[in-house]
């Protein structure tokens, strides 16, 4: 486990033991993962926010083109 524990972290002294330093470590490393891909989620569903906008805008614009 330790060995599978540094090869994915590469954090530690050795590949053979884990220090009790390191698992808050690599929890702060998750955090910090984590909250890049809520940053990223969050300019995704700003741009779709604005392209639901255009496109309503254009459904709008069509629909008052129709003959009654």
């Amino acid at each position: 486990m330790a060995q599978d524990f540094y090869a994915v972290f590469g954090v530690g002294a050795s590949d053979t033991r884990i220090s009790t330093i390191d698992p808050p470590g690599i929890a702060l490393a998750a955090i910090q993962g984590l909250y890049e891909k809520v940053e990223e989620k969050e300019v995704q569903i700003e741009r779709q926010e604005k392209q639901i906008v255009d496109l309503q805008a254009c459904l709008a614009a069509l629909e008052g083109r129709l003959p009654d």
